[in-house]
């Protein structure tokens, strides 16, 4: 499959995705962010492994973007309670709350690229979440990270 086709602007911001390890998409909503981080993601190439982390509410969103644009191409893991959680071995994608995703860590060192869904919930740095975000990324050296907004 060659993916999604995008507009001009979408185009851009792709081309910006992968000349920048880390960056935030701020597109408006209903502009694709979603489609353009999928599309930034298929393009580094094979053998790469995306988590995405996002509000629990979004990640069925998620799994629906993913299979509107590229079906069978990714094999897609989504981790909604903590009694689920277990290694991703066979996945390209994992899907997983900010709730939960403290409760697997080993999931950054799995990752080659990681998204932010509504960066906004990280705006604070005093907070537990964005601490713990923050020190993963770092700790786990994760090549790749988009933030969106």
């Amino acid at each position: 499959m060659s993916g999604v086709v995008l507009k001009d602007y979408q185009e851009e911001t792709v081309q910006y995705g992968l000349k920048n390890n880390y960056c935030i998409y701020a597109l408006s909503m209903g502009l694709g962010k979603g489609p353009v981080s999928l599309e930034t993601f298929r393009r580094l190439g094979p053998d790469q492994r995306l988590l995405v982390i996002c509000p629990g509410y979004l990640i069925l969103n998620w799994k629906s973007e993913i299979n509107k644009f590229y079906g069978w191409e990714y094999t897609v893991t989504s981790f909604k309670s903590g009694k689920d959680l277990y290694f991703p071995f066979d996945s390209d994608i994992v899907l997983i709350s900010y709730d939960m995703v403290q409760k697997a860590e080993y999931l950054f060192e799995w990752a080659t690229m990681v998204i932010l869904e509504e960066g906004h919930y990280l705006k604070g740095t005093g907070t537990k979440r964005s601490q713990f975000i923050h020190k993963a990324i770092f700790e786990n050296s994760v090549p790749r990270v988009l933030i969106l907004t």
